[in-house]
Order: structure tokens, then C-alpha cells, then sequence
């Protein structure tokens, strides 16, 4: 359901959003890979080694891709789901050295980029230029639909 403020973006704005919002969860989660396995870690697990101000200044940035999701026509049902992701990963982070190893597994912003490219639809994703499924997205935004096909999380980046 698109709000009124995502009525008032045109196509171009809509399609700069979408991949903005994107690079930067892939930025946040996923930018390396760290060498000899399938796992990628990003630059919210290196900056929340930071002592407090790494966990607030990552927290700000998944917000930023939360304020653009509702920008795009995001429900309040998955604005609610985006805040609860950053949220939980705030959390656990917090936990001192468990935190810091955690941040590499909690990947928020792509759980929030893949709930937005649902809200969206695939045709938009693709049109903005944006692979398609994006991001690891929890088990159950994840369920075989209509002619898409289900796809391992190791295999997504």
C-alpha cells in the first residue's frame, strides 16, 4: 500500500531510493567476504566495535533505511518489523564480546531491505536495478511464491 508521500516520488526517485537503501544494507552487512568461507561481514560488525558510539551510530543508519522504506510506501505492519530487526540487533550487540561476534550474523539490514523488496515487488526491484532476492532474508519472507524460486542463504550476498 503506497502512503502519500511515496505518491509524490517520481519513478527516478523511487528506483535512486530503492538502490540507495540497498547499497547500504549490503554495505552495512555484507561488504567483505571474509576469505576461506561463505561468510560476509560488513561495516556495522567493524563499527560496532566501537564502545558505545559504534552501536548508536550503526542504529542511525538502519534507521535511515526505515525512514526510506516508509518514503517508498511501506506498511506500518513492516516499518514495525524493520524497527524490531534493528532493535534486536542493538540489543545483542550491546552484550559485550558476544555482541561484537553476533553483529557478523545478525544482518538487519538485509532482513529490512528484503521485507521492503517484497512490499515492493519484484518488478520494481528490477526495474530499479537491484538483484533479485535481495539480501538474507529470514526463513519466512523466504517461502516459494508464484514463480519465484527458493534460494539458500549462503548462495545470496
Amino acid at each position: 500500500m503506497a502512503t502519500e508521500g511515496s505518491k509524490r516520488l517520481d519513478p527516478v526517485a523511487r528506483a535512486a531510493a530503492i538502490r540507495r537503501v540497498y547499497g547500504l544494507a549490503r554495505f552495512l552487512d555484507n561488504a567483505i567476504q571474509i576469505p576461506g568461507t561463505n561468510q560476509r561481514v560488513g561495516f556495522d560488525a567493524l563499527i560496532g566495535l566501537i564502545p558505545a558510539a559504534g552501536d548508536v551510530i550503526s542504529t542511525g543508519l538502519a534507521l535511515y533505511i526505515v525512514v526510506e522504506a516508509h518514503r517508498l510506501g511501506a506498511s506500518g505492519s513492516v516499518v514495525a518489523r524493520m524497527i524490531a530487526n534493528i532493535a534486536l540487533d542493538l540489543l545483542v550487540g550491546a552484550i559485550p564480546g558476544i555482541g561484537d561476534v553476533a553483529d557478523v550474523f545478525i544482518k538487519a539490514n538485509q532482513r529490512n531491505v528484503a521485507l521492503l523488496a517484497k512490499t515492493l515487488g519484484e518488478e520494481e526491484m528490477k526495474t530499479a536495478g537491484v538483484e533479485w532476492p535481495v539480501g538474507a532474508a529470514p526463513s519466512a519472507e523466504r517461502a516459494d511464491g508464484p514463480g519465484r524460486k527458493r534460494v539458500p542463504n549462503a548462495a545470496v550476498q
